[in-house]
């Protein structure tokens, strides 16, 4: 249902909360020469399948003299020494093996997102002691994060999404993260629990780790990353209750947790997240009422409730959300009327309330949401008042 709703891209959010790469690049170290930066990726070159021929520039150099890789295709040189690779989407097929990562010390960003690399990623790439930006989402790499990950303490920006890695996300790996601002380790094959550890992560804005078989509760420490504007823990095995220190990331632009087996109530400390757009909760189990708090929601573009066990009524502070556009409630326990305060919100294109146990009659105040599209409230007892 919410994969339709073009709320907070995370390309956006990235180009809003991610500072200047350029200004966090290291200083160039002086025991790489271009001839040796140059053989080491040409090495590299001669084990991929190139069909595209994406590195065609990429040519033997004449002498160290003539030539420098900083003219080739993905290659970004500073003071004469590699400090980008990107090469995003060139079709290369192969591994990261015969990469000699020890030959590129000044590398501060490494991109190669949306190719078809496979295999391990290496516990070399430790020697990348100056990566400020690491994306290696989008390919097919497998195995586990390799543990050397957690010395790159320069690291801003970590991208492994939507690859094959399993095994457990490591403890130690976020002891020295202190700068990194963006976490992507969704759509892979992660397992065990998000470790309490990550309380360490204080500068981090985005936390993606969705789809993946992620279990045991939420910690508690993710109340602790007051930075935070995305947390996305979609389709996990997550279980437990949703902690109340969330109530604490009062930057929180988007709140995804569906699609888990969430249980307990709704903390009404989820009510101080004033800057949030997004709050999904599909798909889980949770009780209880919808507490009245949630009317401090007046950012809130979507919420969705759908597939839950919620009881009691429908909160009139709901009628704070003005700036509500979808809201998704059906397949609840939800009793009491709808209440008149649904008509104030003047934004709403699609409201579901199904498959609940309303009763009484369709306020009339319904009648101003001139931007509906769809009001879904079938399976339920309530009844048209006669005017």
């Amino acid at each position: 249902m919410e994969s339709s709703v073009p709320l907070y891209s995370s390309s956006y959010l990235l180009l809003l909360l991610l500072p200047s790469l350029s200004l966090l690049l290291p200083p160039p170290q002086a025991t790489a020469s271009p001839l040796s930066e140059a053989t080491a990726l040409l090495h590299w070159k001669s084990t991929l399948q190139d069909p595209s021929r994406a590195l065609r520039s990429w040519a033997a150099l004449h002498n160290s003299t003539t030539t420098s890789p900083c003219s080739w295709l993905g290659i970004t040189c500073t003071s004469s020494r590699i400090t980008k690779l990107s090469l995003p989407r060139a079709g290369l097929v192969g591994t990261l093996d015969a990469l000699d990562f020890s030959a590129l010390p000044s590398l501060a960003v490494l991109n190669l997102r949306r190719n078809f690399l496979a295999g391990a990623i290496p516990a070399a790439v430790a020697n990348l002691s100056g990566l400020v930006s690491l994306d290696l989402s989008h390919n097919r790499l497998s195995g586990g994060l390799p543990a050397s990950l957690a010395t790159l303490s320069l690291l801003v920006k970590l991208d492994l999404s939507a690859n094959e890695l399993t095994g457990k996300i490591i403890p130690a790996l976020f002891a020295n993260w202190t700068r990194l601002t963006y976490l992507q380790l969704q759509q892979n094959q992660l397992t065990g629990n998000i470790p309490t550890e990550i309380r360490h992560l204080s500068n981090l804005r985005i936390l993606r780790l969705f789809d993946n078989q992620l279990r045991g509760s939420i910690p508690r420490e993710l109340g602790d990353l007051r930075s935070l504007v995305q947390l996305d823990l979609n389709s996990n095995n997550l279980t437990g209750s949703i902690p109340r220190s969330l109530g604490n990331l009062t930057r929180l632009a988007i709140l995804r947790l569906s699609y888990n087996q969430i249980s307990g109530n709704l903390p009404h400390e989820l009510g101080n997240l004033s800057n949030l757009g997004v709050l999904s909760l599909f798909t889980n189990q949770l009780s209880g009422p919808i507490p009245h708090e949630i009317g401090g929601l007046q950012s809130l573009e979507l919420l969705g409730l759908s597939q839950n066990r919620l009881t009691g009524p429908i909160p009139p502070s709901i009628g704070n959300l003005s700036q509500l556009f979808i809201l998704y409630v059906n397949q609840n326990q939800i009793s009491g009327g709808l209440p008149p305060e649904l008509g104030k919100l003047a934004n709403l294109e699609n409201v579901h309330f199904a498959y609940n146990l309303l009763t009484g009659s369709i306020p009339s105040s319904l009648g101003n949401l001139t931007q509906l599209n769809h009001l879904y409230l079938l399976f339920n007892q309530l009844t048209v008042s006669k005017s």
